[in-house]
């Protein structure tokens, strides 16, 4: 590589780290920092639609499992758990997704909303699976969908992996929560052999989870980095054609 052609990556590289908040190497394996651009706002423009889909997606859960819920949620007194989890669930959804669609700009501010969003929708599906495999203690029938939810969020919410590391973290919590207190209710508390079996694998959709994160970040920054020629950035293409393609670029 030439000397020119060093200097003017070098230069790059420092533009890509003011406008990312980091380099790729800072943090080693958990680099901080914001997203690049363009992945800040293709997250963020994803964030109402997959609220609304999950939303969906639980509410078709519940139903087919109201058969065995309902005997339960009557039996122990859970109405108001399962009232409180209904609820949270359909305007944390509902909220997220019209705020994404009136306020498109502050996109920023939604992945810290999704966050919490995260959390919130990790402690109700873990609850809405513990009142299901109620009193089956000894009937071990897989994970609950903690473990997938994680690696979902993560794979089409992405963030930095240190942020991800922290949010997908108490996020696995949120499933043996949910456990002890469906347990204070009466459920029956699963053997100390199943636990592992339970919770470990909610254990390693973290570890996924930010290697995820640290991919799409590493990937961000590239094209990003791409699209900086000596001093100036390309902003949008205007054309192209068999002798190549056109673009609008700011110096």
């Amino acid at each position: 590589m030439a000397p020119g052609e060093r200097e003017r990556d070098r230069l790059v590289g420092r533009r890509v780290q003011r406008s990312t908040g980091g380099s790729e190497e800072q943090g080693g394996w958990l680099p901080g920092g914001a997203l690049p651009p363009d992945n800040l706002r293709h997250a963020a423009s994803r964030l109402g639609p997959f609220c609304l889909l999950t939303l969906f997606v639980m509410a078709a859960f519940a139903v087919s499992r109201s058969h065995e819920s309902s005997e339960v949620i009557e039996t122990h007194g859970l109405q108001p758990l399962a009232a409180l989890c209904g609820i949270t669930s359909i305007l944390s959804s509902l909220g997220l997704f019209v705020l994404t669609r009136r306020r498109p700009d502050a996109a920023a501010l939604f992945l810290k909303l999704g966050a919490f969003y995260q959390l919130l929708m990790a402690f109700n599906i873990g609850l809405l699976y513990h009142i299901g495999m109620w009193g089956q203690a000894g009937l071990f029938k897989g994970w609950s969908g903690v473990a997938a939810w994680i690696i979902i969020f993560s794979v089409v919410i992405p963030s930095s992996p240190a942020r991800t590391l922290a949010v997908a973290s108490v996020a696995a919590l949120m499933d043996p929560l949910a456990l002890v207190i469906t347990w204070a209710y009466g459920n029956t508390m699963p053997g100390a052999s199943q636990l592992p079996q339970m919770f470990v694998p909610t254990a390693l959709a973290v570890v996924v989870a930010v290697v995820a994160a640290r991919v799409n970040l590493r990937l961000g920054r590239a094209v990003h980095r791409a699209r900086e020629l000596g001093s100036y950035r390309l902003v949008e293409r205007l054309g192209h054609g068999g002798m190549g393609e056109v673009w609008r670029a700011e110096h």
